[in-house]
């Protein structure tokens, strides 16, 4: 017959060691939940132009995707962003972070897609049409800044198309301004950027030798600007 000490003692550590083992049941399943849980995607893209805006630049815009969570009671947050400057033209399995996003929504492992807006995922509607063909599939939500974007019927798919369409028309005519701009400097005779045509210095560059050779400020500005 047992001890009714040793008894005493062999009942504690029984239960001692099923209160561990409870513990670390529901530690493991709480990871376990964690790592499955669905991602909520932030993706940053910039173009050059936007690269040199302070109020667009990557920083500002992982910010505003950060806030926009916190205020949507969003979770799992994961934010790609792209190395380089890329165009909104360029698909999406053709950029660094595009092709993960693609990727991790294939996977079923997306929940949902955050960017400043349309245009920051594609600018050309026939892109557009393919992520959105992606994300049903993949039931995943796609949010801008103002909102998710409904898919439910079919006048929310024709008013996220016409969004993007939009982008698209926007990227478009930029070009054609730029290329008419760079039309008209080549009549003028004027440089379309980039280095000085060959044989040819800056205004400025001559303006700084004459002032090194001993010509005074306004001397060289006069004589830099009618050579």
């Amino acid at each position: 017959m047992r001890h009714p000490e040793m008894k005493s003692n062999g009942l504690w550590l029984l239960r001692s060691f099923d209160c561990w083992r409870r513990r670390s049941l529901k530690s493991n399943k709480q990871q376990g939940d964690k790592s499955t849980q669905k991602l909520t995607l932030g993706y940053i893209r910039l173009t050059k132009e936007e690269s040199r805006q302070k109020g667009l630049s990557a920083q500002a815009q992982r910010q505003d995707i950060i806030e926009y969570v916190e205020r949507s009671g969003l979770q799992n947050l994961r934010i790609l962003e792209e190395p380089k400057a890329v165009g909104g033209d360029l698909p999406l399995e053709k950029r660094e972070a595009g092709r993960e996003l693609i990727h991790l929504c294939e996977a079923e492992r997306v929940a949902h897609i955050i960017a400043r807006d349309v245009d920051r995922l594609s600018r050309d509607l026939l892109l557009w049409l393919r992520l959105d063909d992606l994300c049903r599939e993949h039931s995943v939500t796609i949010h801008t800044f103002s909102g998710p974007l409904q898919s439910a019927s079919p006048s929310d798919r024709f008013a996220s198309r016409v969004r993007a369409a939009a982008a698209q028309l926007e990227r478009e005519q930029t070009g054609d301004r730029q290329r008419r701009a760079k039309r008209q400097l080549a009549r003028q005779g004027l440089t379309i950027g980039g280095p000085p045509t060959t044989g040819y210095v800056t205004q400025a560059r001559r303006r700084m030798e004459l002032i090194n050779a001993g010509v005074n400020e306004e001397e060289a500005t006069a004589q830099a600007e009618s050579e």
